[in-house]
């Protein structure tokens, strides 16, 4: 904690009067990245409902998002080790209403329902099989032409067969 203080010229006492613990500080650090990606899938969201094109906008999401998977893992990770508890997509439990895991999953839906409907995917893809699919590339260290390569072959596999 001290040389987190230091870092940003904050006070020590500051940073243990907003976080006693080291756990407490990476939780909000956890919390304010899974805000960031709820906020990506509604910018996503927002975005087909105005006319964008779904397909393009949930590929645009996607690589968003798997370009944060290094620092993801990484925040997981030291959250692990603190004793965090950390829920992630592929846990059955079902989030809190209105908790950025909810929201994601809610904009996910929306924009590939779109996508479905629009034909950039095939008309049975849910979020849960590009959750499964993209498992690998959000959780692998995989360098930025890996990831991007990993969700473009994703998304084409899942598109409609060519007539």
């Amino acid at each position: 904690m001290q040389a987190i203080a230091v870092d940003p010229n904050v006070a020590v006492g500051t940073l243990y009067c907003h976080y006693a613990t080291k756990a407490d500080l990476i939780a909000a650090v956890l919390e304010d990245s899974a805000e960031h990606i709820a906020s990506l899938a509604e910018a996503g969201q927002q975005a087909v409902a105005a006319g964008a094109e779904p397909g393009l906008e949930l590929a645009s999401v996607l690589h968003k998002i798997a370009a944060l998977s290094a620092e993801s893992q990484a925040l997981r990770a030291v959250a692990q080790s603190l004793g965090v508890v950390v829920q992630t997509r592929g846990q059955d439990v079902p989030p809190s209403p209105g908790s950025p895991l909810a929201r994601t999953f809610a904009a996910f839906d929306s924009i590939v329902d779109a996508a479905c409907t629009a034909g950039s995917l095939g008309p049975d893809v849910t979020r849960r099989d590009l959750s499964v699919l993209l498992h690998g590339v959000f959780e692998l260290q995989l360098d930025a032409c890996s990831r991007d390569r990993y969700v473009d072959l994703v998304l084409a596999a899942l598109a409609p067969p060519k007539a």
